[in-house]
């Protein structure tokens, strides 16, 4: 943005610089009958010149490492550091029982569902949840970016952990949604990366 205004700013100053003053045209405009200006006046006002010290980049404190890691996921490379591979294996092994309260998409009085794992995912998530007799009607639904409903699973309440396939998902962000008896209680983003 800062070049472009730059880039414009120089152009103005060449413009004023190059057309003629008020009333003093040249002959060719003069010379015609019905010529509508005699010639653009010039600005009230000289203009430096451009400087070294205004063409440096701004530079914007952002988390190098995520921009990284977005950078290069939409490059197709697989940008997980090496110290993240022994949590996703723990991860895996997690029951419904040693779900710790950072793990949780939602706790209730008769319900507790963990987060998806593992997040990105490349062909399946897992989610682990308790429910408790007379929770209702809980659902898991997955949404597009922009909002269209992909999928809807209900969770039984005698099992512990449902497997989810997200192989015919393409590479993406997508939303996941926890609701029970219709009303929304959690939502959150899941990263699909095959």
């Amino acid at each position: 943005m800062k070049h472009i205004l730059l880039l414009a700013w120089w152009t103005i100053s060449l413009l004023a610089v190059s057309l003629p003053a008020r009333g003093q045209a040249d002959d060719s405009r003069r010379s015609r009958p019905g010529s509508i200006s005699p010639g653009i006046g010039r600005l009230p006002y000289a203009l430096p010149a451009p400087t070294a010290a205004s063409t440096r980049e701004v530079k914007v404190n952002r988390s190098v490492a995520v921009n990284r890691y977005y950078r290069n996921l939409t490059r197709g490379k697989a940008a997980v550091p090496a110290a993240a591979a022994p949590i996703v294996a723990a991860e895996n092994a997690r029951t419904a029982d040693n779900i710790t309260d950072t793990d949780l998409l939602f706790t209730g009085e008769k319900i507790r569902v963990s987060n998806l794992y593992p997040n990105p995912a490349t062909d399946y998530v897992y989610l682990d949840y308790q429910l408790q007799p007379g929770a209702g009607n809980v659902r898991i639904a997955f949404y597009s970016p922009l909002g269209a409903r992909l999928s809807d699973y209900v969770l039984i309440a005698t099992e512990s952990r449902f497997r989810i396939s997200t192989q015919e998902l393409p590479n993406g962000i997508y939303f996941y949604q926890l609701s029970v008896e219709g009303r929304t209680l959690a939502t959150k983003k899941l990263l699909v990366r095959h």
